[in-house]
């Protein structure tokens, strides 16, 4: 096992960042992975250690503080990812363009406890700001907050918070599942839908669809701020403000903006 020690410092008023890559083969075919925040991000063999930093930094920077911030939720919320053994997967481009491609480390405890991966130079309608983003709140939200919040954020539970935040999007034709047709009938559905819900929430909470969506009139989601959540969707900001708002805040504009 070889560790590589990298300083970030970025000019950013409200941290610096620091983060270890480590290389070790038994997580294969991931090759390298950084610990960040409880949240382990393996990278396959072609992902640039730059990328892999950039991740990790803009996930590091959600775990800032202000105050609105819960240190007791916040803990739990952490707890959970190391005590789940949650992780974030990233490729380059596309499952095709990764030698020895797999799904999942092939040995060890990180297994089922994933989401989506995050590809450098994806080839998408979006930004690599967005990819980045989209990704991660999918494995904060579907597997983090599922396992530490389960009153409020199980989308296994038709009656959950969560749920009932997104049927009432769904009613009034803000949050379109149309494009998810063809999955109602598994069992994932609900998973799937109420993830892409969560992401884009919370990007709405966050004022950030201009930073990180290309198409400004996006059809799957047709709320833009935290202004219209709190008029339109009030359901969803409360179970916003409630949870997400007290674990984390916006990923720092200044790093996102690289992309």
């Amino acid at each position: 096992m070889k560790i590589f020690l990298f300083l970030i410092l970025v000019f950013s008023p409200s941290f610096v960042f620091a983060d270890q890559i480590i290389k070790d083969k038994k997580f294969s075919p991931y090759t390298r992975y950084i610990d960040s925040n409880n949240l382990r991000i393996f990278a396959l063999e072609r992902v640039s250690d730059n990328f892999l930093i950039d991740v990790a930094s803009i996930y590091g920077s959600m775990f800032n503080d202000n105050n609105m911030i819960d240190p007791v939720m916040q803990k739990t919320y952490l707890k959970s990812l190391k005590k789940n053994y949650v992780y974030q997967r990233i490729g380059i481009i596309g499952p095709e363009d990764n030698p020895g491609f797999d799904c999942c480390p092939r040995s060890g405890r990180y297994q089922d406890n994933h989401t989506d991966f995050i590809w450098e130079n994806a080839d998408g309608n979006g930004t690599q700001a967005n990819e980045i983003i989209e990704h991660l709140l999918h494995t904060i939200t579907a597997v983090g907050f599922y396992y530490a919040f389960p009153d409020e954020w199980r989308w296994d539970k038709k009656k959950s918070p969560l749920i009932l935040a997104m049927q009432e999007a769904i009613e009034k034709g803000i949050f379109d599942v149309s494009s998810y047709k063809e999955i109602r009938d598994k069992k994932d559905y609900l998973k799937i839908t109420a993830q892409e819900f969560a992401y884009w929430m919370i990007i709405a909470e966050w004022n950030y669809f201009d930073l990180l969506i290309k198409d400004p009139y996006h059809p799957e989601f047709s709320v833009r701020s935290q202004s219209e959540m709190i008029k339109k969707l009030p359901l969803a900001h409360t179970l916003y403000m409630d949870t997400a708002a007290k674990i984390m805040i916006a990923p720092d504009k200044f790093l996102l903006k690289k992309y």
